[in-house]
């Protein structure tokens, strides 16, 4: 199927807890955030927790700079 899109911060003491409890295990999560250090510390506690995650390095900053393409819905 497609994918879930959830906006959770991390800066939260609930965040891990939030993500067990909602976040299904067998597939794959990706995080992102604006610069990079939020989903990096994201994705270290997801890994903890037995998800497997990918992270957008250097965020959406370095996504717009490297001139990827953005789809808008």
């Amino acid at each position: 199927g497609g994918f879930q899109c959830l906006e959770w911060s991390v800066m939260q003491p609930d965040f891990a807890e939030k993500a067990v409890a909602n976040l299904d295990a067998k597939r794959t999560v990706a995080v992102y955030c604006r610069s990079g250090r939020r989903s990096k510390k994201a994705a270290q506690i997801l890994v903890k927790k037995g998800f497997r995650v990918v992270e957008l390095d250097n965020g959406f900053i370095g996504w717009t700079e490297a001139k990827l393409p953005i789809v808008e819905q």
